[in-house]
């Protein structure tokens, strides 16, 4: 029985096609170039316009997306085993919330809906047969705030693409209405001696922000934010049926820059070295690590210490012998939380926000 070779999908495709134009550029003679074929879409997207589908200020100051899709398959068996990415002109950076999965419901600023309702956690969505529809509202923020450009009522054009599980693309375009109804509260402007970084580190190289996975980008935009820094991010996917089998990618530019690799906390330091290879492949510059929680657990310091890392820091949040910090010594700086602390219990008996400290 002959073989019969499957068809490339799209992204197969466009790379054949790039290797041809750039063997044509060299002037190696490869025949005349079809033109690109149209590829009928898999998917049928439907965002619900109006003000179902919508763009609004946080209270941080960046900007909340909540987008109403119906999604309906034009054949059976079609999966989308990952969730979708949203875009528009002023932000590309734009990423989908996890939610508690016991929590009740879902909210996003202003937006609160019930699980049911939201699909940012129910991939990969499997579609047994064709017409099937799922519905559901996507919430997501951005890196960037509203520009100030777009005001109360305007639309601001947006785009939505999922992949399906072949690499297919489905994308529409989608006008989000403006809402400004919420005013992005005013920082609270930290005290010097708060967690800010020491004098001692130099200054910086076109410094960039590295989460070191997809579930801490909420708060990795939040550091970015607060420097002024654009962000990257470390992308962990699964290569097969092992579970340890993960391949690492990075979502973002860090070639001649200076990297901030930041997470909550550091406990056996897999994940910090792994994230440090990562960008130094990626053509880093000096790497800083900055981290809340100190755990140290087994073998984590002599870890961190075999690790290309200029400077890091960190808090006492989680006491340790200062012996154990040998291996770092000159390359880690560890920050008091008291004045933090001290402020909160502060506002707690004068009876203001806490919340306000964290700009929520």
């Amino acid at each position: 029985m002959p073989n019969r070779q499957r068809r490339l999908n799209q992204g197969e495709e466009a790379e054949y096609r790039r290797c041809l134009q750039e063997m044509q550029a060299e002037g190696i003679d490869v025949g005349e170039l079809d033109p690109a074929p149209e590829h009928p879409s898999a998917l049928d997207i439907i965002a619900v316009g109006g003000l179902a589908s919508f763009i609004f200020n946080l209270p941080s100051g960046l900007a909340g997306y909540a987008i109403y899709v119906r999604l309906v398959p034009r054949k059976s068996g079609l999966i989308l085993p990952e969730q979708c990415e949203i875009t528009t002109k002023f932000d590309d950076q734009i990423v989908l919330e996890c939610f508690d999965p016991g929590g009740p419901d879902c909210r996003l600023g202003q937006c609160r809906h019930q699980k049911s309702e939201v699909l940012n956690d129910r991939f990969p969505l499997i579609f047994h047969r064709r017409g099937q529809m799922v519905e559901g509202v996507i919430l997501a923020t951005g890196l960037k705030p509203i520009p100030n450009n777009y005001l109360q009522g305007m639309t601001v054009p947006s785009r939505l693409t999922f992949w399906d599980q072949f690499g297919n693309e489905s994308g529409m375009e989608a006008e989000l209405y403006v809402d400004r109804s919420t005013k992005p509260r005013p920082k609270w402007v930290r005290p010097k001696n708060s967690l800010r970084g020491p004098a001692g580190i130099s200054e910086m190289n076109e410094p960039v922000v590295v989460a070191t996975d997809l579930g801490f980008a909420k708060k990795g935009r939040n550091y970015a934010l607060d420097l002024d820094v654009p962000i990257a991010f470390i992308e962990k996917r699964r290569t097969g049926n092992d579970a340890k089998a993960e391949a690492l990618t990075l979502i973002g530019d860090v070639k001649g820059r200076d990297v901030i690799i930041v997470d909550d906390e550091v406990d056996t330091g897999g994940s910090i070295a792994q994230a440090a290879e990562v960008v130094k492949k990626n053509g880093a510059r000096d790497i800083y690590l900055a981290f809340i929680h100190p755990i140290f657990s087994r073998s984590a310091v002599q870890r961190l210490a075999e690790l290309p890392i200029k400077h890091i820091l960190t808090t006492d949040t989680v006491p340790f012998p200062v012996a154990k910090m040998k291996p770092l010594e000159g390359r880690i700086t560890i920050l008091s939380i008291a004045p933090l602390l001290g402020e909160v219990i502060r506002r707690a008996h004068q009876g203001r926000s806490v919340g306000e400290m964290f700009n929520e």
